[in-house]
């Protein structure tokens, strides 16, 4: 749900019974190669702030068991708007966005949308 062009879905970690420390992951095979050079990050668009992203990671890799360094990390501010991060173009199949806290106390991360800024090779 954070990787399907809908701003009114969000994907949400376990909030139930056990509920897991950071840091949260999502892994995206995006199904083929691309030049990427910028991350989108919409927060989950509905009443709730729970699981909102402070501080993350975002990775790229040529493949899905090496992602090496982070191409960008940062804090996202306490809004509900799009924000975007830029960095230096690097070649990849599959992207890793950690979060590491939230903008909200607790354990919790949610994202309503991800999407990468690139072109297909």
């Amino acid at each position: 749900r954070a990787f399907d062009n809908s701003g009114q879905t969000f994907w949400h970690t376990q909030y139930t019974d056990k509920k897991p420390a950071y840091p949260h992951e999502l892994q995206i095979d995006l199904g083929g190669t691309y030049d990427i050079e910028g991350l989108r990050y919409l927060p989950r668009q509905d009443k709730d702030a729970n699981g909102m992203v402070a501080k993350y990671e975002f990775y790229v890799s040529e493949n899905a068991t090496n992602f090496g360094t982070p191409v960008v990390t940062g804090t996202f501010a306490d809004t509900r708007n799009e924000t975007v991060a830029r960095f230096t173009k690097k070649t990849g199949r599959y992207i890793r966005f950690v979060a590491l806290s939230a903008i909200s106390e607790g354990n919790l991360a949610s994202v309503g949308e991800l999407d990468v800024i690139g072109v297909a090779r």
